[in-house]
């Protein structure tokens, strides 16, 4: 069986077994559990590793076998005149230290960057969960103001059959249910695909998850996190190319070879062995390029890092602005608006039920009614849409 297949049986596996209603915390805990994309974010992390392997490694000797014999003129070697040599490299720079410490770093910084995108994975998820509790709601408000129409359609069927009303009434309030129910079709529609939209993020394709919870303000943080992921990254990033001058310098120092050499004659018979130190001459390439890049990385990453924090508190400080401004509309909205919604319904019933109002005026209302709840709605979905924003800014996960 191939490998994508199983993978395919696996995620829808796991699609199955995910329980229907979920939580934020819960659909973040499935994300971590069984998303394909953060298996394969944190598989850089064991590539970097794998470069503490090599850091860690000695240089390996050299051997060589050769044999020189007198071709033309006075034989001086006795015929022939084999040679066994073997050049030792001693690394006296502390090479495989700095080389370990910068690969080290590497994964630090591997393992910084998978942090990252992590963090803004989870914060996708909840703003898709929003988004899939918006669209509850949304189906919700509808719902229930298409059973308010089906129940208002009996006061109005009721009084033309006694007499007090006419047929249009009836077909009117008729065609007020038909668009609702429309609505509500449409509203459901999207409410489903919202849960889809869920599912990709959290990596179990098929999983069509009801959202539990609602759209009530939080209390957001007002400081950045030292921790945040960003800030985390960008300073591994700066560790990362500190270490990497460290260990460019340390290659540019030369390493001397041990020689050991060793050649028998025939004729006479005997042996010599000689033994001697051979060392480069840093003369003209002392690693000059290498640490001059690693220098330029690492003020790159210093500039990189105050560029973050500085983003980090002028995002946070507009979206904090944002998020009370919004906070404060959603108040007035219902001190102003919802607080009447229970008054009009009842005026508007009575007025009817009384001959002084007619159908236009019920169906009205109760438009009315409906738009304001989906309004209230929409303030909501705003003011969770800014504070994910300072959520963003400040805790970047």
């Amino acid at each position: 069986m191939k490998v994508v297949p199983v993978l395919v049986l696996v995620l829808a596996s796991s699609a199955s077994a995910a329980p229907a209603d979920v939580s934020i915390d819960q659909a973040i805990e499935l994300y971590r559990q069984h998303s394909p994309r953060l298996a394969a974010t944190q598989a850089n992390i064991g590539v970097a590793q794998a470069d503490l392997v090599d850091a860690r490694i000695y240089p390996n000797p050299t051997l060589g076998l050769s044999a020189a014999r007198t071709v033309s003129g006075t034989d001086t070697i006795g015929h022939t005149q084999p040679t066994l040599s073997l050049d030792v490299p001693i690394l006296i720079g502390g090479q495989r230290g700095r080389r370990a410490d910068a690969a080290k770093a590497h994964v630090d910084v591997a393992r910084a960057s998978a942090a990252r995108d992590q963090g803004d994975a989870e914060l996708e998820i909840r703003a898709r969960f929003a988004t899939l509790l918006a669209a509850q709601d949304r189906t919700s408000v509808l719902a229930g103001a298409l059973a308010d129409a089906k129940a208002l359609r009996d006061i109005v069927a009721g009084r033309s059959s006694a007499g007090a009303g006419s047929a249009y009434a009836v077909e009117r309030i008729d065609l007020a249910i038909a668009a609702l129910a429309s609505r509500v079709d449409e509203a459901t529609t999207d409410e489903s695909t919202r849960a889809a939209d869920l599912a990709l993020v959290v990596g179990l394709p098929g999983w069509r998850p009801h959202a539990l919870g609602d759209l009530a303000a939080m209390s957001p943080p007002q400081a950045i996190d030292p921790a945040h992921p960003a800030l985390v990254a960008d300073r591994a990033d700066a560790t990362s190319a500190r270490a990497d001058i460290a260990r460019a310098k340390a290659d540019g120092i030369p390493t001397p070879s041990i020689g050991l050499q060793t050649f028998a004659t025939t004729d006479p018979a005997g042996w010599a062995v000689t033994a001697g130190v051979s060392v480069p001459l840093p003369l003209f390439d002392r690693n000059q390029g290498a640490v001059a890049r690693a220098r330029a990385e690492a003020h790159r990453a210093t500039l990189e890092l105050a560029a973050t924090q500085s983003e980090l508190t002028t995002a946070l400080d507009r979206a904090s602005a944002e998020a009370k401004a919004r906070r404060d509309a959603l108040a007035r909205f219902r001190a102003d608006a919802l607080q009447r919604l229970s008054k009009v319904r009842f005026m508007a019933e009575a007025s009817y039920k009384s001959g002084q109002g007619g159908i236009v005026e019920l169906l009205d209302a109760l438009d009315a009614i409906t738009e304001a709840k989906l309004r209230e709605l929409e303030l909501r979905a705003a003011v969770a849409d800014a504070e994910l924003d300072v959520r963003r800014a400040a805790h970047g996960r």
